[in-house]
């Protein structure tokens, strides 16, 4: 699930991905739609957005896996999380793109607020992930591994 917000005055905002409807145990992990939700919303007001001109446009709840189970459904459990959340925060969704049994590709341009989404065909979904995955790793990478500039901060 992907949820875009954006301050349509300031041209601040961000988009999250989460891929469980609700909250953990602990409630501070982004894999989850609240703790996901929370964070880009304090992202947005750090940067100078206001909660109350904030918009949204959401993608993603496809049924991407192949269950007979509709309470497995987690796309479809995370598309329905993410409206209710929106709904009880006041927050407007201006477009949307929701279910159906294919992934989405992303693209957000916080500062006009225009998204675009593109659905995935099976090979692609899998050469999307396997991207984000490597894309992860490296972020992880620079994190963990201050550049060497000669300097030792103490």
């Amino acid at each position: 699930m992907a949820a875009c917000l954006y301050d349509p005055e300031t041209g601040v905002g961000g988009m999250n991905h989460f891929s469980l409807p609700g909250s953990s145990d602990e409630g501070t992990s982004a894999r989850y739609g609240a703790h996901a939700m929370e964070l880009l919303v304090t992202a947005i007001m750090k940067k100078g957005g206001d909660r109350n001109r904030l918009r949204a446009k959401v993608f993603g709840g496809g049924k991407v896996l192949d269950v007979a189970s509709e309470h497995l459904n987690v796309g479809a459990r995370n598309a329905e999380f993410v409206l209710k959340y929106l709904e009880a925060e006041g927050i407007p969704i201006v477009g949307q793109s929701l279910g159906g049994n294919r992934g989405r590709l992303v693209r957000f341009r916080p500062h006009t607020g225009q998204a675009m989404a593109k659905h995935l065909a099976g090979r692609e979904q899998n050469q999307v992930a396997e991207n984000e995955t490597k894309f992860g790793r490296e972020l992880n990478q620079r994190v963990e591994t201050p550049p060497d500039d000669g300097i030792t901060l103490f």
